[in-house]
């Protein structure tokens, strides 16, 4: 299990973007054709979890066109609800990917781990990193 965990750290601070432990905020309000956010979220069975984070580490090292960051996440209040999320940079790169591939990747990730993800779009209102 801290193998898993320790890769999934190890994958998120590769896809990261931009400055990570700067002391300065950046806002940015979204404009209406700004950046969009995805989250898959699926129930996924304890003994696949290590298929579900070998997937997703595989997949991560060719991203989308337009894919700024992924995540892939675990409720700590419900340890088998597992979340894929993602910003794109629009809602035209998201679109662009959608009409280029037939099956999105993290759909195909949650496949690979026998299960079978809901998806929420998001528009991003307001964005700061700090």
């Amino acid at each position: 299990m801290r193998t898993v965990i320790m890769s999934l750290v190890m994958v998120i601070c590769l896809l990261w973007s931009g400055p990570t432990w700067s002391a300065e905020k950046e806002t940015a309000p979204m404009q209406k054709d700004g950046m969009v956010m995805t989250v898959l979220e699926a129930q996924v069975p304890k003994p696949n979890w290590p298929k579900l984070a070998e997937v997703y580490s595989e997949r991560a090292q060719k991203l989308p066109p337009g894919l700024v960051q992924t995540f892939l996440v675990q409720s700590r209040d419900e340890n088998t609800v597992w979340r894929i999320i993602s910003v794109w940079e629009s809602q035209h790169a998201l679109d662009e990917m959608r009409r280029t591939t037939e099956t999105p990747g993290g759909f195909l990730i949650f496949r690979a781990a026998g299960a079978e993800p809901k998806l929420g779009v998001y528009d991003v209102n307001q964005h700061v990193r700090r």
